[in-house]
């Protein structure tokens, strides 16, 4: 007898909010996964394009990220708005960060999407390697994952990490 397993695709589009106590960012993404990623990436790097993000940040507000829904590419752009006027409704005491109004995106031609892919496989950066943690309270080496785990663990900001480590 033999048995074949697949591993199923999991349904990775979706909306998300990117919160602080104060602040909310409402989003999209086809990809949650790589989009958590590049909003952290680009923020650790100074260099996220959304300036009021980038000055919240820079200020010492800690972000967290959350997936509000999984749902099809197809209904992405109607989410996001439907999410956007829910979640600002909820929270009337967070300011949004959303620079456009929810629910739009450019429509790009063909050759505008091949020069977006080559620039971005030019930028080449690990969100997920690997750090090594020494606890000297318990005198072991730990292997926690990625800056974001690391941060956790060590009740640090990001940014204090990257400063003490000169990431």
């Amino acid at each position: 007898m033999i048995i074949r397993m697949e591993k199923k695709k999991m349904n990775n589009s979706g909306i998300y909010v990117f919160e602080t106590k104060y602040h909310f960012y409402i989003g999209c993404s086809k990809q949650l996964d790589k989009r958590e990623e590049r909003h952290w990436y680009e923020l650790i790097n100074l260099i996220h394009r959304n300036d009021y993000m980038q000055n919240v940040y820079n200020a010492g507000y800690d972000f967290d990220f959350r997936v509000l829904e999984y749902c099809l590419e197809s209904e992405l752009e109607i989410k996001e708005k439907e999410w956007f006027n829910k979640y600002s409704n909820e929270n009337k005491h967070k300011k949004a960060l959303n620079l456009k109004e929810c629910g739009k995106r450019p429509i790009h031609s063909y050759d505008t999407k091949v020069k977006i892919s080559k620039k971005k496989a030019k930028k080449e950066y690990n969100f997920n390697q690997r750090y090594t943690v020494y606890d000297y309270n318990t005198e072991e080496l730990l292997f926690i994952g990625n800056l974001l785990e690391v941060s956790k663990y060590l009740n640090l900001h990001l940014r204090e990490i990257l400063e003490i480590n000169k990431i």
